[in-house]
């Protein structure tokens, strides 16, 4: 059976992580590349197990177009 297909999200980098993070008390930094075609961002926020950490980091992959998570 298909998923059904998650919305992107659109905004400037750290717009987009502010919606994911709302109200979880994330601290959000962004760094543009040397050349400006690249944006990093940063999210330091405090969770209460695992596993909701790899829930976030699953819908920050299926929201966020072309993000690469390390």
């Amino acid at each position: 059976m298909k998923q059904p297909k998650t919305k992107v999200l659109q905004g400037s980098p750290k717009q987009i992580a502010e919606g994911i993070f709302d109200n979880m008390g994330a601290v959000i930094n962004t760094k543009q590349s040397s050349k400006g075609t690249y944006t990093s961002v940063s999210v330091n926020v405090t969770m209460n197990n695992p596993d909701h950490v790899i829930e976030k980091y699953k819908e920050v992959g299926e929201k966020v177009e072309g993000v690469i998570s390390l």
